[in-house]
């Protein structure tokens, strides 16, 4: 009985009710969409570049030294590679030099080419008059001092990652074989941060939030921002949800007072109105959701357009959990309210929605 009034009275044809609650659907299924693509695009801009970060320039965990051995041994489920890095000036730039060798789990996408020699990217190979460049660093002499050297050489290949010219442009790299005597050697683990496992062994540990701590602290108040803004969504959201809500009982004023003529309990009246506009929202909801599939695809090649990288708009179930469950929540406070003053209508105010 009231499902099946809630049925009839959810797109009702009498008094353009349908058309209403039609509107309806679209005004939620639009508020969804929205707020699930502005979540995806912030947790693309935010969690996606620190996974970039952790993957390419900072890694998980560090170690100082050479401690490759013994971590794999630790951790056989996780990436270990040994790497050394100093500064230099390439070709008149100054540039960071990183000497890896074929276990290097640092995100290097060879364009062309190969890492037997030195290794830049592609933006760093149009500054070059040829395929040599000068390179300047520091090297332990036989005072033990350290001396600054150059030499000429051959670039073997070229490098993209996914951080983009962020990294690109000050990173070159060199195999561990021509690594200078003196070069600071680093340890990295990638796939879990394990820092505090590592300094209660004695090692000396960095985590990447370590590393990037000043970055790290301006994406937390970023993250802090963002929801923010998306509670101001919902606010936004809200107070569009009143307004439908009582749209839609001020419309359904006759049939409220019909059934109170007939004699129906008055629970089941407010069952049956409450059902017929949460059916109204699960629609928007689910044409919402299917929406944001529709619309992050070409968000997504939006974005890597401008920011010239790739990745993933994904829809944020968790995010999407909330706003059904912040919908149904403030829906229920509002039909109840706005059923209790419907119910109170006069039989000539009635007559007048009939």
């Amino acid at each position: 009985m009231i499902l099946s009034l809630a049925l009839r009275y959810s797109f009702s044809s009498k008094g353009r009710h349908r058309r209403r609650s039609m509107r309806t659907v679209l005004t939620i299924a639009l508020s969804v969409a929205v707020v699930l693509s502005v979540m995806a695009i912030m947790d693309y801009l935010q969690e996606g570049r620190l996974e970039r970060i952790r993957r390419v320039r900072s890694f998980d965990t560090v170690v100082s030294g050479d401690a490759c051995a013994d971590l794999r041994t630790l951790y056989p489920d996780l990436s270990v590679f040994v790497y050394g890095e100093t500064e230099a000036l390439v070709s008149g730039k100054a540039m960071r030099i990183r000497y890896i060798d074929g276990y290097y789990d640092g995100g290097l996408l060879m364009l062309s080419g190969d890492d037997s020699a030195l290794v830049l990217s592609y933006p760093s190979m149009l500054s070059l008059d040829g395929k040599e460049a000068s390179v300047m660093l520091l090297s332990r002499g036989r005072s033990g001092i350290m001396l600054p050297s150059s030499s000429m050489v051959p670039v073997s290949g070229v490098y993209t990652t996914e951080m983009g010219r962020e990294f690109d442009t000050l990173y070159a790299f060199l195999p561990v074989s021509m690594m200078e005597e003196g070069t600071d050697v680093y340890t990295a683990v990638r796939g879990r941060d394990v820092s505090e496992e590592l300094r209660a062994l004695g090692y000396d540990a960095v985590s990447w939030k370590d590393s990037e701590s000043a970055l790290y602290s301006a994406f937390m108040l970023e993250k802090t921002m963002m929801y923010l803004v998306l509670f101001l969504l919902f606010i936004i959201i809200a107070v569009s949800m009143k307004q439908t809500v009582r749209i839609f009982y001020r419309e359904r004023c006759g049939e409220i007072f019909e059934l109170m003529i007939l004699g129906m309990e008055r629970w089941r009246i407010r069952a049956s109105f409450m059902l017929s506009f949460l059916l109204v929202l699960i629609i928007g909801l689910a044409a919402g959701l299917l929406l944001s599939y529709l619309v992050l695809p070409f968000l997504e090649s939006y974005l890597e357009s401008v920011l010239h990288r790739g990745g993933e708009l994904c829809v944020w179930y968790g995010g999407f959990a909330v706003i059904v469950l912040f919908l149904f929540t403030v829906s229920m406070i509002f039909t109840s309210r706005s059923q209790r003053k419907a119910e109170s209508i006069q039989p000539e105010e009635a007559g007048n929605n009939v």
